[in-house]
């Protein structure tokens, strides 16, 4: 494997705030602070480790390890207690159920030990597992010992992983990755960011907004509303594809309900600011009088006015929370779960809703 040496760099999204029931994953908290100690930093590329880089002798086999994500004296017991929550987890829900799976394939031995596993969880497909010399992309890990350039590293040659950069082609999947070194198991997972499309959809409502405010300048009142809409519903749309939640929720949608009731509840959960969704569903009420020229209702140029001082503040927010970085992000958001969920596991789209609970004993969303 070639390595290089590299200067210590700050840890980024290795280890983040853990689940909690009714609440969705934390996404881009600050990482916890790993111990420093080693020799020095070393960057690989993960497709060059040999297959000698198996787990010391003696131990238990390798995904059977528990994982060691702080030092136990440096006054962070819970994030240490929460981490093995979620190693446990993707071991128990994706690791294991895989190995077998290639075990009564004949594709894996009982011999072959696990020091790498990546769990990939795009939207709309099934979860892809990958292990061992199938994880790639570029590592910075601390090195237990001097090591020099085109020098082989095995397993206790480190001792930490200080950053992970999944392959190109993998950039914005949500994974958990694991990496099996000397004093245990390190754990990097993204859940952050939101679907690529938003920002087609942010730059389609952008136009449509421009359209509203020229309409209005011209006194077209009627296709200021009607264009104030489908900037509104765009934006809604922009700002759930967002949102790690509510992606699977509307990337397909096809109609004005199928936007407009998960942004209301979106809303409601206290994830947005709910002069947005009072906003869309006023212009859904004002649609059949601004195009069609029904009912009662009469168009002004001071609402429309109003109108639009309100859709220009909607697109400020939705457009700050489609480009905020990931480090920059704070993604709490609150939901209803469908089960009893751990602190620390794992939450799929199928584990919670939008819509309030039947049942009157059920609680109120929280968040952590």
């Amino acid at each position: 494997m070639q390595v290089e040496a590299e200067k210590s760099q700050p840890l980024t999204n290795v280890y983040k705030t853990p689940f909690a029931l009714r609440v969705i994953l934390r996404c881009s908290a600050a990482p916890c602070q790993w111990p420093v100690g080693g020799v020095g930093d070393v960057s690989a590329e993960l497709a060059c480790i040999p297959s000698r880089a198996e787990a010391p002798p003696n131990r238990p086999a390798p995904y059977l390890l528990r994982m060691s994500l702080t030092n136990p004296n440096d006054g962070a017991p819970e994030q240490s207690r929460y981490g093995q929550a979620l190693f446990d987890d993707m071991v128990e829900r994706f690791v294991r159920p895989e190995l077998e799976r290639r075990r009564a394939d004949g594709k894996w031995s009982d011999e072959e030990p696990v020091y790498r596993f990546q769990v990939l969880l795009p939207d709309g497909t099934p979860p892809a597992v990958r292990l061992n010399k199938d994880v790639g992309g570029t590592v910075l890990a601390k090195a237990t010992r001097p090591i020099a350039a085109g020098e082989e590293v095995v397993i206790d040659d480190f001792s930490a992983i200080s950053s992970y950069t999944p392959r190109e082609e993998d950039a914005g999947t949500p994974h958990v990755t694991g990496f099996l070194h000397r004093d245990g198991w390190s754990l990097v997972f993204e859940f952050a960011g939101g679907h690529p499309d938003r920002f087609a959809f942010l730059e389609r409502a952008q136009e449509f907004l421009d359209a509203a405010r020229h309409a209005l300048g011209k006194e077209h009142l009627g296709a200021c509303y009607d264009n104030a809409l489908s900037a509104c519903e765009l934006l809604a749309k922009t700002e759930l594809l967002s949102c790690r939640p509510t992606i699977e929720i509307v990337l397909n949608s096809r109609t004005h309900a199928a936007i407009t009731t998960p942004y209301n509840l979106w809303a409601n959960l206290g994830n947005t600011d709910k002069r947005y969704a009072r906003l869309l569903d006023r212009l859904h009420a004002r649609r059949s009088t601004a195009r069609y020229m029904q009912g009662a209702q009469l168009l002004t140029h001071s609402e429309a006015e109003e109108v639009l001082a309100t859709l220009t503040d909607m697109h400020e927010h939705v457009k700050r929370r489609a480009q905020e970085a990931p480090s920059e992000r704070d993604d709490r958001f609150n939901v209803y779960a469908t089960r009893e969920l751990r602190a620390g596991e794992l939450v799929r789209s199928g584990d919670f809703t939008l819509a309030p609970p039947r049942s009157k004993s059920d609680e109120s969303p929280r968040s952590s």
